[in-house]
């Protein structure tokens, strides 16, 4: 519980670290008077900014082959952003100034240390303010645990069970036990044909050894666009753990110049009477 707490106030602390180090910022950079500078020194200071700012704008929106069209569109926001950002800085430097004559016209002889510290919680505030709130971020995927499960379909429980009643080794016998209790757990489309399909065995199966190896029988079949494919089973830490298939490469004939996916045209697993099965080795 206390790892927990830790762990969820690090955020906050970080939040509180960069309004503090934002407002500490912003208030020394209040310290210095603008009318003090020489004009030279201003002027530099509006056209850096709004140099900046252009740059910002045309990089920023950079791609890797842009067209004539687009750069006419970035050239555009660079230069509305760069006098954007060379205006803002003026203005700021007028602000400045009318805030520290209404404070002399009140009797304070020296405003800059108040608009500093006025400036610093202002910027402190706008940052913690304007932060990232709750779901404003794309949430993580869900873990492992939490994906959606259904029912194995009969037609994939009987490849299985096809592959592996071709042998009596390799705990065949404790893999068939665990194909009764197994179930699918998937990532997207429930009806989208996916090439790997992740199998769930309850917890407390009696597991394999090795933990981890791939079922030496494969399910050999013909793509709808006649490429020799196989099936194979995959064990997880002694569980069934997937249901996997890939192109035959021994059996695939050479192909020459450009060729479509040899998998593209496979929209569902074949079917236990349409394979034939071959022990590795």
């Amino acid at each position: 519980m206390a790892d927990s707490t830790d762990t969820e106030s690090l955020p906050v602390r970080s939040r509180l670290g960069g309004a503090v180090a934002l407002g500490l910022a912003s208030g020394l950079l209040t310290l210095i008077d603008p009318a003090r500078l020489r004009p030279a020194t201003r002027a530099g200071l509006c056209v850096g900014s709004g140099a900046a700012a252009g740059a910002v704008a045309w990089f920023g929106t950079a791609q890797d082959e842009p067209l004539e069209s687009r750069k006419l569109l970035r050239g555009a926001l660079a230069l509305g952003m760069t006098a954007l950002g060379a205006g803002s800085t003026k203005l700021g430097f007028v602000l400045d100034a009318s805030i520290h004559q209404a404070l002399l016209r009140r009797g304070i002889s020296n405003p800059r240390p108040i608009m500093a510290v006025g400036s610093g919680i202002l910027a402190a505030a706008t940052f913690l303010v304007d932060g990232p709130r709750a779901g404003a971020l794309p949430e993580p995927g869900l873990p492992e645990e939490e994906l959606p499960i259904r029912d194995l379909p009969q037609a994939v429980r009987e490849l299985i069970a096809g592959m592996l009643g071709q042998t009596d080794e390799f705990a065949s016998g404790i893999l068939r036990g665990q194909l009764a209790e197994a179930r699918e757990q998937y990532w997207g489309n429930p009806w989208e044909f996916a090439y790997q399909l992740d199998l769930v065995v309850p917890d407390g199966t009696d597991r394999t050894v090795p933990r981890d190896f791939t079922f030496p029988v494969h399910a050999n079949f013909r793509t709808p666009d006649g490429q020799p494919a196989r099936v194979s089973l995959v064990v997880n830490d002694g569980l069934l753990g997937a249901l996997t298939v890939d192109i035959d490469h021994e059996a695939m004939e050479p192909v020459h110049g450009d060729a479509a996916d040899p998998l593209g045209s496979i929209t569902r697993w074949p079917p236990a009477s349409e394979v034939s099965y071959s022990l590795e080795g």
